[in-house]
């Protein structure tokens, strides 16, 4: 088994859990006309794509990147 893609599984998935029980959209504001789901996809985006750390904790930002997306496609769709 791969530890970063543990690591990265296991972040994305505290995240969702999270952001879903939680709220994480109500302390993310929106843009103007751009709702705080997606303005919490494009954060977990670049978290996920941009920023690069070696180890366990590059792993847990990009699974915190994959989580936040995944909080904010599913505030989409319940919208």
């Amino acid at each position: 088994m791969n530890e970063r893609r543990i690591v990265v599984a296991a972040g994305a998935g505290v995240v969702t859990f999270v952001g879903a029980k939680y709220g994480v959209l109500k302390q993310i504001p929106g843009i103007g006309p751009v709702p705080a789901a997606a303005v919490t996809i494009v954060l977990g985006v670049a978290l996920a794509a941009f920023v690069e750390k070696p180890g366990t904790l590059g792993g847990l930002i990009e699974g915190a990147g994959y989580g936040l997306v995944a909080v904010g496609a599913l505030e989409l769709a319940g919208a």
